[in-house]
């Protein structure tokens, strides 16, 4: 008995001085390492010194910790620290040193927790310029996270918006792309993104165009009657009836057969009366008229756009 019991006890002994050693390393270790320890102890105690520092030295240890999860290759530990990260109740200052490196640690595949991290944080107005520079990174992600930031700034980030309206032709191929830079530009000016999307929808491109009309057809359900651009919205979706991309057409007719409103009921009667072909084809003054009326509304939203642009000196490529 006594031959089973001592080497269980001197196993014991070697385990929690191998522990007690591990500790005392970590306790060893600058305070950005100990502040995302796993080791619940030697973090607090880490905490407990951080919020005794000053200001400026705060920063650099959260600086040095975003640099820390940068060369990070463990999702595991960069999810930690990012959790930490926000028990350090850390300053806006961090959100674009956060994204460049994130953008340049290779062994992320999946950027949401970053991209979650910043949902929760206001950027620092200061750096709307650095921001707005990354929206023309090569990487989607990099896009992604730096409009994120941008958008929880809301109107302050107005000088923005044409730049991540750009976005949604670069990315109109990919449908959940193109709504998420959407949904990005409608928190920064909700009118100028309702406006933009009408305009898509004579996008040459007929994927863009599907693109904006299933969001116009999703939004109109939700949005503000207060917002100027939602009385566009029956608008474009009959001037969509007449679109030479009969997909386009079907989804438009279908829209405004569910809409209760007496515009959209005459126009579907006169398009289900009459046809498409026949109203086109139609050379007399009834005709004329509407292609006149189509043109005057489009020419309305695009000189809308190109006077919110005017307003903040942007000059469209």
């Amino acid at each position: 008995m006594k031959r089973t019991i001592l080497p269980l006890i001197l196993f014991v002994v070697v385990l929690s001085s191998c522990a007690t050693l591990k500790n005392v390393l970590d306790m060893a270790q600058p305070l950005p390492y100990r502040l995302i320890s796993s080791d619940q102890l030697v973090r607090e105690a880490a905490l407990k010194e951080f919020f005794e520092l000053g200001a400026a030295e705060k920063k650099d240890v959260v600086l040095e910790i975003v640099r820390i999860f940068g060369r990070e290759k463990d999702p595991v530990a960069r999810a930690r620290i990012l959790t930490n990260l926000t028990d350090l109740k850390t300053g806006v200052y961090v959100i674009v040193p956060l994204i460049l490196a994130a953008k340049e640690n290779v062994d992320i595949k999946d950027f949401s927790p970053v991209i979650d991290f910043i949902k929760g944080m206001k950027p620092d107005p200061a750096d709307i310029t650095s921001l707005i520079n990354l929206l023309s990174d090569p990487q989607w992600e990099v896009r992604l996270m730096a409009m994120t930031a941008l958008s929880n700034l809301a109107g302050h980030a107005e000088l923005a918006f044409p730049f991540i309206a750009e976005s949604m032709k670069e990315f109109g191929a990919d449908p959940a792309k193109y709504y998420e830079v959407f949904d990005n530009l409608l928190k920064i000016n909700p009118e100028m993104a309702v406006t933009k999307l009408i305009l898509d929808l004579k996008d040459p491109d007929s994927q863009i165009r599907r693109n904006a009309l299933e969001k116009l057809i999703e939004m109109r359900a939700y949005l503000s009657p207060k917002l100027g651009a939602v009385k566009e919205i029956v608008p474009a979706f009959i001037r969509s009836l007449y679109s030479e991309d009969g997909e386009l057409a079907k989804m438009a007719e279908d829209t405004l057969k569910k809409i209760n409103d007496p515009e959209a009921k005459k126009a579907l009667e006169s398009y289900i009366g009459m046809g498409k072909t026949a109203l086109k084809a139609l050379m007399g003054f009834a005709g004329k008229q509407m292609e006149q009326l189509f043109k005057a509304q489009e020419d309305g939203l695009m000189k809308k756009l190109e006077r919110y642009y005017d307003s903040m000196g942007y000059k469209r490529r």
